[in-house]
C-alpha cells in the first residue's frame, strides 16, 4: 500500500482520533496534534476500527 510504513501528522483542533484509525488501516503510523484535549472516542470510531 502507498501509506505502509509512513507516518501521518494530523494537526487539528480536536476529535481527530479517526485519522489515526484510518492511517493504521492503511499500514501507517499517526501522530495527532491538537490544540486542546478535545478528542473523544465516539461510537463511529469503534465502527471504523472494526471495519479495518
Amino acid at each position: 500500500m502507498v501509506l505502509e510504513g509512513k507516518t501521518i501528522l494530523d494537526i487539528g483542533s480536536g476529535n481527530s482520533i479517526a485519522a489515526a484509525i484510518i492511517a493504521y488501516a492503511y499500514g501507517a503510523n499517526a501522530i495527532l496534534l491538537d490544540v486542546g484535549p478535545f478528542a473523544k472516542i465516539l461510537p463511529n470510531h469503534t465502527v471504523l476500527y472494526e471495519i479495518y
